[in-house]
């Protein structure tokens, strides 16, 4: 039942708004830990891969090569204040040396930083516990008496430590565990090297003047640490890019709490990835290195065999013996945890550095296809690449839900367009396909007469040239999109206006936009924001007439007071955004933003050529009302009325389609 489904929602919300959570981009507020940056694309799970060496440090020799996590797009911006520290992990694939350590800067308030390597006492099994079952774990740190920082230190080595190591929280594994990390690697003796963070960019630190290089052995784990600088607990920020869709856990050390100011303090580790590089001198034998030519297939309307192909190299920089033995597909369909192996042929090159190629087989549609490549070499060494998901998809009706950043069923997703109906939760029924698969193509919009977006926690795609293509292809498409987050992910948070020529304008209607109208400073986005029917409008008007709360002479509030409260209804921070529209749309949602000022949240709009457009800058579920009453699940939500208003046949008892 959706209640229940509520309380789960409320409560994980509730534990993650206590931390410093998100500050957009552009606008002004207290520095905040987590800020969202401009690019979003879906990613896929996996470890540290082997890149190739950025050029242009100089005096180093040998098999060069960066161990890195950028399989996927790093769009985070996480932030650390001052004396905070973050530290991102690596495993030695094989023996190596250490040549230089590089992070990537978001944010440089503070650009004074300063950098070490060190040994992790953990295993690998350890860290990534805390990603599948612990989540965010407060760790501990080493006692420091009278250093004017909280008396704690982060290491074992560094020079202030006066006492053992403490440990925070109260989970059973931090009692078995103890300190992740062991010593210093470099520099010797609790030191750091001072560095500057630029803006945007990736900071190198080389480690070339060194007599030796710092050695790691394969097997060994090791982190790079960056340390704010600033002298000013909370203050100061410096910026990482980060991201969360790697199940690879970072840690960072909060100097001042991170939770609680001046209580939990010390190492966390948090469910983010730091984009952080380790240059390396490879000098034992490692495992095959293989390039996919499209790392990522993406889902398909056809049911035939996909071609994969794959560079595959192999060296031994110990000397020994080397060349691909082996390369081959491997594929999990469905729920099926039965691997199909499909072997791959060499087809140019040779083995020591050779072209690979195999076919996943086509299968039928609604399939879940899973795959990766490994490469074996002739020592008996393996490597695999991640995995990647694409899916078989064959359009059936005539309306489109695209799922865009959000899962392609349950809670939410099912319950959009809902009827009312509190006892069993039961939504309209509508002939519709659902897409949560990536990017529009033509191919795929052409077979649809109607397209409902949703992008409510944030697009993972940006379709509108695909769209307006398509909506001009033909007078009778039409197309409604919505979610308090589409706009700013384009714009960076920014407001700005809008002119002929853009989407916004020529599509949507919009002139101006103004982001996050709920938010100055941290905590906002957990407040609900006062909303305002429009009477007359096309979808608002049948909500109007079920509700009082209409906009009159001025802002008020009282009986059937309605409220867009995300963090209830979805468990979603409220990002709620305001427009300006041009003048043929008709305005049918307004919303109070938190300066007092009333905007434009939802409008229609019908274009030149007859096609009809709909808009919500907010989320269409989230909509209640004071007393409670959950509007944004009604047959008078503005959603169900678009359905309406467009001329979709829907049906509220599922049993009289069977």
């Amino acid at each position: 039942m959706k209640s229940l489904l509520t309380i789960l929602f409320l409560c994980a919300t509730l534990l993650s708004a206590q931390t410093k959570l998100v500050k957009p981009i552009g606008q002004s507020g207290p520095e905040n830990e987590i800020l969202k940056i401009k690019k979003a694309i879906s990613g896929y799970k996996g470890f540290s891969a082997v890149q190739p060496y950025d050029p242009g440090l100089s005096g180093l020799n040998g098999v060069i090569d960066t161990l890195s996590y950028r399989s996927i797009d790093f769009r985070t911006n996480f932030g650390m204040f001052g004396q905070d520290i973050m530290a991102q992990w690596f495993e030695a694939t094989t023996d190596l040396t250490i040549n230089a350590i590089s992070f990537f800067c978001t944010d440089e308030e503070n650009s004074a930083v300063s950098v070490k390597l060190v040994r992790l006492s953990w295993d690998k099994d350890q860290i990534l516990e805390t990603a599948t079952s612990l989540g965010a774990t407060w760790w501990g740190y080493y006692e420091a008496s009278g250093n004017g920082l909280n008396d704690i230190t982060p290491f074992q080595d560094e020079p202030d430590r006066t006492g053992v190591w403490v440990e925070g929280g109260s989970i059973a594994q931090q009692n078995q565990w103890g300190t992740p990390f062991a010593k210093d690697i470099w520099p010797d003796f609790g030191g750091w090297i001072p560095a500057t963070a630029v803006l945007n960019e990736e900071t190198w630190v080389s480690m070339d003047a060194l007599d030796s290089l710092p050695e790691i052995k394969a097997g060994e784990l090791f982190a790079v640490a960056v340390k704010n600088e600033g002298n000013t607990l909370d203050a100061g920020r410096t910026g990482l890019r980060a991201t969360n869709n790697l199940g690879v856990p970072g840690f960072k050390f909060y100097r001042n709490g991170r939770l609680q100011t001046g209580t939990d303090y010390g190492w966390w580790t948090r469910l983010y990835t730091w984009d952080m590089r380790v240059a390396v001198n490879f000098t034992g034998d490692r495992a095959p290195h293989i390039e996919l030519a499209e790392p990522v297939l993406a889902t398909t309307l056809l049911e035939t065999p996909r071609l994969v192909s794959a560079t595959i190299i192999d060296d031994n920089p110990s000397g020994g013996p080397a060349g691909v033995a082996s390369a081959q597909i491997n594929i999990l369909l469905n729920e099926d945890t039965t691997l199909v192996i499909v072997p791959m042929a060499l087809v140019s090159g040779d083995s020591l550095n050779g072209e690979w190629q195999g076919e996943i087989p086509g299968y039928p549609e609604t399939s879940k296809i899973t795959w990766y490549v490994t490469a074996t070499d002739i020592l008996g060494n393996t490597n695999q690449t991640t995995q990647s998901t694409y899916h078989v998809f064959q359009p059936k009706n005539p309306t489109l839900l695209v799922m865009n950043g959000q899962k392609e069923s349950g809670y939410p997703t099912d319950y959009y367009f809902g009827t009312d109906d509190f006892e069993n939760f039961t939504p309209f029924y509508y002939e519709h396909d659902v897409w949560a698969y990536g990017p529009l193509t033509k191919e795929l919009v052409a077979n649809y007469t109607l397209i409902i977006e949703i992008a409510t926690r944030g697009p993972l795609d940006i379709n509108n040239e695909v769209i307006r293509e398509w909506l001009e292809g033909n007078w009778n498409r039409d197309y409604m999109l919505a979610g308090d987050e589409w706009l700013g992910v384009q714009t960076r948070w920014l407001n700005q206006s809008w002119e002929e020529g853009s989407f916004h304008y020529d599509i949507l209607g919009i002139t101006y936009e103004y982001n996050d109208i709920n938010y100055v400073v941290t905590g906002d986005q957990n407040k609900r924001s006062q909303v305002f029917t429009v009477p007359g409008s096309y979808l608002g008007d049948r909500l109007a007439r079920f509700s009082k709360n209409v906009i009159i002479d001025s802002v008020t509030t009282g009986v059937d007071t309605l409220w867009y409260d995300p963090v209830y209804e979805i468990g979603v921070s409220n990002w709620l955004d305001g427009v300006d529209v041009t003048d043929d749309c008709d305005v049918f949602l307004k919303g109070v933003g938190i300066d007092g000022n009333i905007y434009n949240i939802g409008h229609y709009r019908r274009l030149p050529n007859g096609n009809q457009v709909a808009f919500f800058a907010y989320d269409p579920l989230s909509i209640n009302a004071s007393p409670y009453y959950w509007f944004g699940f009604s047959e008078s939500s503005p959603q169900v009325e678009v359905l309406k208003h467009f001329g979709v046949y829907i049906i509220d008892n599922i049993d009289a389609v069977e």
